[in-house]
């Protein structure tokens, strides 16, 4: 069967068509996804930074967290509180333990464990925190952010008893 001249043509214009389509379809999904990296560049991922900065904190058996006498297994979710006799040692181990370069100028926290004897503050890089305190809520670039999380029924290990207590960690960052 013999086809006219428009019947010839109609392979190649739909072969056209669809290559076409495919090339239009790549062209503006690459421009979207283009045009959505430079639109929202920065993921503000400070939360997630500041609560894993407080459990490493409260937790870790290299800053707060208690360790077994006799295995020198860490217990996690204990706190010895015989680590808090000396704050000036234990704030020094606790920026020794987290390490967040030489000059420790990203983030900052202080840390109030409520015991017996009355709530105790300790600082994870205190200089700074004492210099960006001041700035929380101001807008803009060098500005601070802060995150204040309360870690529930902690154990503190005062002289062999354990007892359940609050953690409160206050978190602060310069804005940049």
């Amino acid at each position: 069967m013999r086809l006219d001249k428009k019947g010839q043509g109609m392979p190649y214009t739909l072969t056209w068509i669809a290559i076409t389509s495919l090339m239009l379809i790549f062209i503006f999904g690459g421009l979207t996804l283009w045009l959505a990296a430079k639109l929202d560049p920065v993921v503000d991922n400070f939360n997630l930074e500041a609560g894993l900065l407080a459990q490493r904190l409260v937790y870790s058996p290299h800053a707060l967290g208690a360790v077994d006498e006799f295995t020198s297994r860490p217990l996690p979710g204990i706190i010895d509180f015989s680590k808090l006799k000396d704050i000036e040692k234990l704030e020094q181990q606790l920026l020794n333990a987290i390490y967040y370069g030489d000059e420790q100028q990203i983030i900052a926290a202080k840390i109030t464990i409520n015991s017996a004897t009355g709530p105790f503050d300790v600082y994870y890089n205190k200089v700074h925190y004492n210099n960006i305190q001041p700035l929380l809520g101001a807008k803009g670039v060098g500005g601070t952010i802060g995150r204040t999380i309360t870690i529930e029924q902690v154990l503190i290990r005062e002289d062999g008893i354990d007892t359940p207590r609050d953690v409160v960690v206050h978190v602060l960052r310069v804005k940049g």
